[in-house]
């Protein structure tokens, strides 16, 4: 991933990530995560409609954003109808990031479960 000279360094810009040999489907939903959390622009992060459907990608961004938004947080869950269970485990998993403690325990059960057992995060 990222290198810096500074690993001390908080206003190192993480988005430098996009440009990174390495990101791909499975990682950059992380990014994209990380990016929303710190209130930076995520759309370098963004798949291309021939790797991923743009309907999914919107879902999901809907989703994160309900679930950071909405008082009950687990009425976001209506915005992953009909997505692949790696989208819905990639979902939650951006939660996770994005929310921090406040993540529903269902959802970080649900990352980890979902995606394959090379991506599995780790949540506390």
């Amino acid at each position: 991933m990222e290198t810096r000279n500074n690993p001390h360094d908080d206003a190192a810009d993480d988005t430098t990530l996009a440009q990174v040999s390495g990101l791909d489907n499975d990682t950059r939903w992380s990014s994209i995560a990380v990016a929303l959390r710190a209130g930076q622009d995520h759309t370098p992060f963004l798949p291309s409609e021939a790797t991923v459907a743009a309907g999914y990608v919107k879902q999901v961004l809907r989703f994160v954003e309900r679930a950071r938004t909405e008082k009950n947080q687990l009425a976001a869950e209506s915005e992953l109808i009909g997505v692949s269970p790696q989208m819905r485990g990639h979902a939650y998993s951006m939660a996770t990031v994005v929310l921090g403690d406040a993540t529903p325990e269902a959802w970080r059960a649900a990352a980890k479960k979902l995606l394959f057992a090379g991506e599995r995060p780790y949540f506390k």
